[in-house]
């Protein structure tokens, strides 16, 4: 019996020699291509058309096969690479819906919209600081003027400069018209803003201490908002702290230096040098002098005084050249300059002889 090259090659390995097992196992393959046994070989005449035809088909079959899979294959690869590239396109469009160029242009639309939504219709606002004294017995009230978008503050001091606290809901109005809010350490701050545009209303503040209201009347405008009114009150309020030595004075304040108060020079006056104190301001307007003083005024008596809301000293005094301070507890004089010509007619001393 003829051993299959398989046989031969399980004996060898068995013999421990699978290299050789291998080799022997190619070469009974090619003798057996080479001289196949007669059981294999076929004779032609044997072989009908029929058969041949068959064989061929299913040659045609194998081949066809053969490279339907191979298209297959290649179509396989074609569709995953498709389908990954449009796994990265969903996800790089769910992080980025649009193109850069897109949003470059949805942004600037936006902006614009928002800067349509809320610059004013009619142009920014005039924005005034203003300084008033109101007497609690006058007939009119406070006029305070509100453009939308803006918020207009009141800030209430005495004579003697001091915050004057507004009571705890002391501001009476209608709640629908405007909004209202008291601010500041002592409470002597509200602010206003109108709820509708253009809207005219009034309010009521109460002052600790004061018998009467202060009457305000808000009136909403286009143009110009009150951002900051100080209202100063001839009179002494309950945070007042002077001595009795000036009381009458800033009981009695002048209109003059209600404006020095806010920083206003009084009207028609001229700017004069002080020297000798430090920071020391004065001004005279033909008839009076005005100082503003770091410190307390000694000499001159003073005819008015006050003290502004940053701490300053003011006082309405006769023409002088000649002042005396106390400045931090230490004495001082100082001289007041002809700076800007003007013209100080001091009376003439008794010791001077009588020309």
């Amino acid at each position: 019996m003829r051993k299959s090259p398989l046989v031969i090659a399980i004996a060898l390995s068995l013999c421990g020699s699978i290299t050789q097992a291998a080799d022997t196992f190619d070469k009974a393959l090619n003798d057996a291509a080479k001289n196949p046994p007669e059981s294999y070989k076929v004779n032609q005449d044997d072989v009908s058309d029929f058969d041949r035809d068959m064989t061929q088909a299913k040659r045609v079959a194998i081949t066809g096969r053969l490279d339907e899979d191979q298209q297959l294959e290649e179509l396989r690869k074609i569709l995953s690479d498709t389908a990954k590239s449009k796994v990265k396109d969903r996800v790089i469009m769910k992080e980025t819906p649009m193109e850069p160029g897109e949003i470059s242009r949805l942004r600037k639309r936006l902006a614009e919209v928002e800067k349509a939504e809320n610059e004013p219709v009619y142009g920014n606002a005039s924005f005034q600081i203003r300084n008033v004294t109101y007497n609690p017995d006058s007939n009119k009230p406070l006029v305070i003027s509100v453009s939308p978008g803006y918020s207009a503050q009141v800030e209430f001091y005495d004579s003697s400069g001091s915050p004057w606290t507004i009571k705890k809901d002391g501001v009476i109005g209608d709640g629908d018209s405007f909004t209202r809010t008291i601010m500041g350490e002592k409470k002597h701050i509200v602010s206003f803003v109108l709820s509708k545009t253009y809207k005219e209303s009034n309010a009521a503040v109460i002052l600790e201490g004061l018998p009467a209201s202060i009457p305000v009347l808000l009136r909403g405008t286009k143009s110009t908002t009150d951002g900051r009114v100080t209202v100063t009150l001839p009179r002494m309020g309950p945070n007042a702290e002077v001595m009795p030595v000036f009381q009458h004075e800033m009981e009695n304040v002048s209109p003059e230096l209600v404006k020095l108060q806010g920083g206003n020079a009084p009207v028609g006056s001229k700017p004069l040098r002080v020297n000798g104190i430090v920071g020391a301001e004065s001004w005279y307007d033909g008839d009076y002098l005005y100082l503003s003083l770091p410190g307390r005024l000694l000499l001159p008596p003073p005819i008015s005084s006050s003290v502004s809301p940053t701490g300053r000293y003011l006082y309405k005094v006769n023409p002088t050249p000649y002042i005396t301070a106390s400045v931090n507890g230490e004495r001082k004089g100082a001289t007041i300059e002809r700076l800007y010509q003007a013209d100080i007619q001091r009376a003439p001393s008794v010791f001077e002889k009588e020309k």
